[in-house]
């Protein structure tokens, strides 16, 4: 039995608005919305976002909820990686079970060129793929 924890949330008020514009785009029209551009402001963006209490908290509760399950933790929507990189800095380093020192980082986004910003931040610490959040199969 595999179990797999997903992560994925936004406090951001943009992210709102594009999650309840998806149904009527095309996948191709959200891969092309994340051009190279697009992919570095938000990727600069979400530095800023990391060191936010608001961004912090809800990470750490997770990490709090799922300390003994074991599993793979699965970002749906990795972007740059950010979360994930905290996730390797501060949860698996600081980690109290084998559950979490052991746990397998996993990240998934739609868009290649936010892809390419996790790669260089994550490097083999996390498993990437180009996908929809809604298309799991295979992960």
């Amino acid at each position: 039995k595999v179990t797999v924890s997903v992560l994925y949330w936004s406090s951001h008020p943009t992210h709102v608005t594009a999650m309840a514009a998806l149904p009527s785009q095309t996948r191709e029209d959200i891969e092309k919305s994340y051009g190279e551009k697009t992919a570095t402001f938000y990727d600069e963006m979400m530095e800023g976002e990391m060191a936010k209490e608001t961004t912090l908290a809800p990470l750490r509760r997770l990490a709090d909820q799922i300390r003994d399950v074991p599993g793979a933790l699965l970002d749906v929507s990795c972007g740059g990686g950010h979360m994930l990189r905290w996730w390797a800095d501060t949860v698996k380093k600081s980690a109290t079970s084998d559950a979490e020192r052991d746990r397998a980082l996993v990240g998934r986004d739609i868009a290649p060129q936010m892809l390419d910003c996790a790669r260089k931040r994550l490097s083999a610490d996390a498993t990437l793929s180009t996908g929809s959040m809604t298309e799991l199969a295979g992960i």
